[in-house]
C-alpha cells in the first residue's frame, strides 16, 4: 500500500455513506457510517482507497459505534445517503 495523501477525498467531514459489503475491507454486510475524518487516501494494488474515520449509525440515525473503514475511492461519492445532521 502507498499512502497518497495529496489527493482531495470526494467526501466531508458529517456525510453519511451506505455502503455494501463490496465497498470496504475489513467487515461483513452493509453499513451506514456517517464520516468524522478522512484519515488517508491510498492505492493498493486493486485502486485507490479511502481510510475513514467516523460512525456506524442505525437506520434512526443513532451511533451503534466509532469505527475506521477502509473504502473505494470511487464508490465514497456514489454512496452518500441523503440523511439529517447529527443531533
Amino acid at each position: 500500500m502507498t499512502a497518497r495523501r495529496n489527493n482531495r477525498p470526494p467526501i466531508d467531514a458529517g456525510d453519511v455513506l451506505r455502503l455494501e459489503e463490496d465497498d470496504y475491507r475489513y467487515g461483513t454486510g452493509a453499513v451506514l457510517f456517517r464520516l468524522t475524518a478522512v484519515v488517508a487516501v491510498f492505492r493498493d494494488d486493486d485502486g485507490p482507497w479511502l481510510h475513514l474515520r467516523g460512525e456506524r449509525l442505525r437506520e434512526d440515525g443513532t451511533v451503534v459505534e466509532e469505527r475506521d473503514l477502509f473504502v473505494r475511492f470511487d464508490v465514497a461519492r456514489r454512496r452518500r445517503h441523503p440523511y439529517p445532521e447529527r443531533s
